[in-house]
């Protein structure tokens, strides 16, 4: 798809998302760990505003041409998708029986998309961009004429990696490689859905998904995780054998803070305030791994 050449807001946080932590204004309250004064670190913003970069997903072509297939075809698919699981998981009863293959995959997609899209990964994919030797390292592969084996030409391979649309090309392909791929230990984990029902509402961030361990290999965007999906709503992959147990949110929203690239998000101006203030009376910042520990360990199966 060609496009006039000029500016485009491609979210690296879907908005269709943020829209799940906004007020009754359609408003959210945006921390800036970036900003230069206390006094302007939180605004209020609509999700339209926020978590993105002008043509982050654009590829240029040497005779100006202009292609945004990845943002209208490839994340524009995934976000269609994961968007109505999103809903459903926001909507439902909690008793009902929501965890069919379809939404359980969406989800499956929509951790190593989100994980690789964000800025927060921007130095780890940029590290694997100039160690990487080969596009399989990526999920791709590379044929030459009529051949129907992937060339093994190192050369070739360092050619098309060297090739200045690859980053954003990349990016989503590295994700999809890990669709489907599992462990046997990732096969005794399940998603289940946290209602908190309380006046206190959740944050989120633009590096919204709470990993136990940092992603290293693919199985691991299927090992424990947490992710705020709503207002009050936050979804868990833990162990399928645990029965009940205590979700702590205050511990999760300080995790939210500390790995935030840049913004944390919430529909309650004065609960976010005040988590901010919480987390930086407590020094939170120095404390996280051993807060990380302490949230995982009460959904190990004991």
């Amino acid at each position: 798809m060609r496009i006039d050449k000029g500016h485009r807001k491609n979210h690296y946080v879907p908005v269709w998302y943020l829209k799940h932590f906004t007020n009754k204004e359609g408003l959210i309250y945006v921390f800036d760990k970036q900003a230069r004064y206390r006094s302007k670190e939180i605004l209020q913003k609509t999700p339209n505003q926020i978590c993105y970069e002008y043509n982050r997903y654009l590829m240029k072509f040497p005779k100006g041409e202009e292609i945004t297939v990845l943002e209208t075809n490839t994340y524009g698919h995934f976000d269609t998708r994961h968007a109505k699981t999103f809903h459903l998981l926001n909507e439902c009863d909690l008793k009902s029986n929501i965890w069919s293959m379809e939404v359980v995959s969406s989800l499956e997609e929509f951790v190593p998309l989100q994980y690789w899209r964000s800025p927060a990964s921007d130095a780890e994919f940029q590290i694997k961009l100039e160690n990487a030797k080969r596009l399989e390292e990526f999920g791709l592969s590379v044929y030459k004429g009529n051949s129907n084996q992937p060339s093994t030409d190192l050369e070739l391979h360092k050619l098309i990696l060297s090739e200045s649309n690859m980053p954003q090309t990349l990016r989503p392909a590295l994700a999809m490689s890990s669709f489907g791929k599992s462990h046997p230990i990732n096969d005794k984990l399940e998603w289940r859905l946290i209602d908190q029902n309380t006046q206190k509402p959740n944050l989120t961030s633009d590096n919204p998904i709470i990993f136990e361990n940092h992603p290293k290999v693919v199985e691991d965007y299927r090992s424990c995780a947490i992710i705020p999906i709503g207002k009050t709503r936050t979804i868990i992959r833990i162990n399928k054998e645990l029965g009940h147990f205590h979700h702590n949110i205050v511990w999760q929203d300080m995790i939210q803070i500390y790995q935030a690239h840049r913004y944390v998000l919430s529909s309650d101006k004065e609960y976010l305030t005040n988590c901010i203030k919480e987390y930086r009376n407590r020094k939170y910042e120095s404390k996280i791994d051993m807060l990380r520990r302490y949230v995982f360990d009460i959904y190990k199966n004991k």
